[in-house]
């Protein structure tokens, strides 16, 4: 927690972009709940705009003024919607495990709130006029918002250690294999820029993966063909699992081969044709590895699943009207942050102008 305060602390904005803005009523209701009194969409708006501060800190002067309106993930939302959609779920967990501190004998004392007051006035200090009147960051807020950490934090350690983090052998087990690319495209480092390979290039592509496939020593084979041989681990809960690094179609593979045998080629959709070797039934290092992720992921998901409960239970509902007047729409930067010129394809206005 003493990162956090001393990061916010010192995040340091020199102001902000004047593009559009429209007023709020700070004290109406963003977050009801069936008993007690709520967020209020002031509060809402100076987290909401800190998260947004904190993205132009870093990614602004890469992507210019005009990112947040962009689908960065081809989810078809906005990163502003994304972001949003973060920070709701966050403003309500933090809520309910502000009310729930209690059952696990959280609370926050006089020193550490000592320490959390004078975290929120280094806060302040550290920005100039502008950007605080921008984040809407009125101490009150910015020492609840640093409560509601510590709170959040806390109890989220303490339901942690009540989950169950069994793993059994066959979760955490991991095979290891070998494999060769030959990938459909390819990626000019100095440009950037990415070429697909014709129908006749990927026609020689399949010709050098039919014979690494049928070699006898494939190791040797992919140096003299001067193609780069990659392992990698997988284990029972990646069959299946879309999010895999590596297409499905080569995990498919490897169910059905032995130790030590080469496959034929494998052609994934789009990506390119591979060439596996299985190598291991069970790597050691990387099950043991396995082990723990999946135990820290039991952890997670059990928090996650209290969290969404209390959330239930207190009747937490959204005035999505009251939300959507939250835009991203007037820009920070950090001082001395270089911002695009239009030169770069970016609107290159500076900080502290209006329009």
């Amino acid at each position: 927690m003493k990162r956090t305060f001393a990061s916010l602390a010192a995040l340091g904005l020199a102001g902000t972009l004047l593009l559009s803005g429209c007023g709020i009523n700070a004290k109406a209701n963003l977050i009801k709940v069936s008993q007690g009194e709520g967020i209020e969409l002031g509060y809402g708006n100076f987290v909401a705009r800190l998260m947004q501060a904190q993205y132009d800190a870093s990614y602004r002067s890469y992507y210019g003024d005009s990112y947040w309106t962009t689908d960065m993930s081809g989810k078809g939302k906005t990163l502003e919607q994304q972001v949003k959609e973060t920070v709701a779920d966050s403003l309500k967990q933090q809520y309910v495990a502000r009310q729930h501190a209690g059952d696990f004998n959280i609370g926050i004392s006089e020193e550490e709130s000592k320490k959390i007051g004078e975290a929120a006035d280094k806060f302040l200090a550290a920005n100039s006029e502008e950007a605080v009147r921008q984040l809407g960051a009125e101490r009150d807020y910015v020492v609840r918002f640093f409560e509601d950490q510590y709170y959040y934090y806390h109890v989220e350690q303490a339901l942690e250690g009540q989950a169950d983090t069994t793993v059994s052998d066959e979760e955490a087990n991991q095979k290891k294999f070998s494999y060769v690319k030959f990938a459909f495209r390819s990626t000019d480092s100095s440009t950037g820029k990415t070429t697909v390979m014709t129908e006749d290039q990927k026609a020689e592509l399949m010709k050098q993966a039919k014979i690494l496939a049928g070699s006898a020593d494939f190791d040797m084979t992919a140096k003299q063909m001067k193609q780069t041989v990659q392992t990698d681990n997988y284990g029972k809960s990646d069959v299946g699992d879309s999010s895999y690094k590596l297409p499905q179609a080569v995990l498919t593979a490897l169910e059905n081969m032995e130790v030590g045998k080469i496959s034929d080629v494998i052609t994934a959709d789009n990506d390119g044709y591979y060439v596996l070797r299985l190598d291991s039934l069970s790597d050691a290092e990387a099950t043991a590895a396995k082990r723990k992720t999946l135990a820290d992921k039991k952890k997670s998901d059990h928090a996650e699943e209290v969290f969404r409960q209390w959330e239930s239970e207190d009747g937490m509902t959204m005035d999505d009207a009251a939300w959507s007047k939250i835009r991203f729409n007037s820009l920070f930067q950090t001082k001395g942050q270089k911002l695009k010129t239009q030169g770069d394809g970016a609107s290159g206005r500076s900080a502290g102008t209006s329009s």
